[in-house]
């Protein structure tokens, strides 16, 4: 492995540009969303309900919840597990950005070497 990250000036690892993502949509993609915007159901409605069901079953559990947001399903989640107002929280700087509003988040500083917290921070440290 190289001394330096690519980022610091070091050798890259990969020479090919690795895209975040791809998306493989096909006509019957665009005809199944064509079908919805033609309906008075953009938001809710049955093809919702339709996609929870489905992925409820494809995971094998009774219930499946749709969100309109990695946000918004962060917010539930925090909800249901019990965190309530002026709760104080840990998360990482990528994730405190999506954080429920209603929480009290304290930033952690990222290990330069792999850009996520460090353990040994939080071991050491008043957050713990």
């Amino acid at each position: 492995m190289n001394e330096k990250l690519a980022i610091h000036g070091g050798q890259p690892i990969r020479k090919d540009f690795l895209p975040y993502g791809r998306q493989w949509i096909d006509d019957e993609d665009i005809k199944a969303v064509t079908d919805v915007l033609k309906t008075d159901w953009i938001t809710q409605g049955p093809k919702v309900t339709e996609f929870e069901n489905k992925f409820a079953n494809y995971c094998n559990t009774k219930y499946a919840v749709a969100f309109s947001s990695g946000t918004a399903a962060l917010h539930a989640a925090s909800y249901v597990s019990g965190i309530s107002n002026g709760d104080e929280k840990l998360f990482s700087g990528t994730n405190a950005k999506v954080r429920p509003s209603f929480l009290r988040i304290r930033t952690l500083p990222e290990d330069s070497a792999c850009f996520n917290t460090s353990a040994s921070f939080c071991r050491a440290s008043e957050y713990v």
